[in-house]
């Protein structure tokens, strides 16, 4: 829910409170006027209801008109009636303070605590993932500076490609494509091996330059010497690029303005540094951003899971491993994972998966459970005849 609309809400429920109060103002001030009179009434009877001078007849007619007033106030009054309209209204009040309370609840952050596992990391470790995302990032001063802080080994043979493919990166966005052009003309033969797409799209990227600077000759004489090697992935994408050098002179009036997007030159940097960097087995992937981008993903599911499941089966931040499954979608996929084919569970460091000498592969635990405390046992999936002492752990 967004903040207008609970500001909506909130002014709807003032409305109603302040209808609610002024009626119930309304009653009571009347219910006082009725009670005033009744009173002014029975006091005007100034003389006792019993004592010497008065007869039966006189007490009679004084006890009579005094029943009359306390039932005519009854009748105006109507006390069951107003009891009722005032108990409706003030469950209806209630019941409105309730619901905005839950959208209020709904609306604010929730208590992320629950669906927390406390972890302790390593000052070390931590420390030495936040400057190999600083070298990822380009910032290999601070990543020096934290380095040194932190009394940490950063060789230069480390950082040193980082620099280089970074200060390329950086030329990009300021329209100098020469550092980058040169760089894929020394490692043409890995970018053709990969079959990266980053040779055609700094060549296009460089024929739009020279397109939009009016310098088309030079535009042409370029592209007869950098398409054809393109052609045969990229002809469609090549003859809509022909197309700009007739709107040469009214290019973002033309059909081809989207070319000269100046967002084309940020992709053609972010391009530029994945490329370069699978092809130098760098890293390139942001360790904190990768860990932060996971958290963001599986934080709905744990929440849901703490809030649904926490009374159900009690702690569970003590557990190895989750209850249920959180999809952080193939991105965030860097190794195998196991499921037990009997167990039905992951494997872990304390239950890993172990080869058994017919070659199928259960979990370690569901492989001393079957052999029954070492002795030789049939495979749940064909006729072999196997141990625990004889099978393999895996490592994955």
């Amino acid at each position: 829910m967004s903040t207008s609309s609970l500001q909506k809400d909130f002014e709807r429920l003032s409305k109603k409170q302040r209808t609610a109060r002024s009626s119930r103002n309304a009653k009571l001030d009347f219910l006082l006027q009725q009670l005033e009179k009744a009173k002014s009434e029975l006091e005007s009877q100034d003389e006792p209801m019993e004592g010497a001078g008065h007869t039966k007849e006189e007490l009679a007619q004084i006890a009579q008109e005094s029943q009359t007033v306390v039932m005519n106030l009854v009748a105006s009054v109507k006390p069951a009636e107003t009891a009722e309209s005032l108990a409706a209204e003030n469950k209806d009040l209630c019941t409105a303070i309730t619901k905005f309370g839950k959208a209020v609840d709904k609306a604010m952050p929730p208590d992320l605590e629950r669906a927390i596992k406390p972890v302790v990391i390593e000052g070390k470790l931590l420390n030495q993932a936040i400057v190999e995302h600083l070298v990822r990032s380009g910032r290999v001063d601070l990543a020096r500076s934290l380095a040194k802080e932190a009394e940490l080994v950063l060789p230069d043979a480390t950082v040193a490609p980082y620099q280089a493919i970074f200060d390329i990166v950086d030329a990009i966005p300021r329209r100098n494509l020469s550092p980058a052009l040169q760089w894929v003309q020394e490692h043409e033969d890995e970018l053709a091996s990969r079959n990266s797409p980053l040779p055609f799209r700094l060549a296009r990227m460089h024929f739009l330059q020279l397109v939009e600077q009016g310098r088309v000759d030079e535009a042409v004489a370029y592209a007869r010497g950098a398409f054809p090697r393109h052609a045969g992935g990229h002809l469609s994408e090549i003859l809509r690029l022909m197309g700009t050098l007739v709107f040469a002179r009214r290019l973002q009036a033309s059909p081809y303005s989207a070319f000269f997007d100046p967002e084309e030159w940020e992709a053609l940097g972010s391009l530029f540094r994945a490329e370069s960097c699978e092809v130098l087995g760098l890293g390139h992937d942001l360790p904190l951003s990768i860990s932060v981008g996971a958290g963001v993903r599986a934080l709905p599911a744990l929440l849901k899971f703490a809030t649904v499941m926490q009374a159900k089966m009690g702690d569970w931040h003590g557990r190895a491993s989750l209850a249920v499954e959180v999809d952080l979608g193939p991105d965030c996929r860097f190794h195998s994972v196991f499921v037990c084919p009997v167990s039905r569970e992951q494997a872990s460091k304390d239950n890993r998966p172990m080869m058994m000498q017919c070659g199928h592969v259960l979990c370690e635990q569901s492989v001393r459970k079957l052999s029954r405390g070492g002795g030789r046992f049939k495979c749940p999936y064909c006729p072999a005849e196997v141990s625990l002492s004889t099978s393999m752990r895996l490592y994955i």
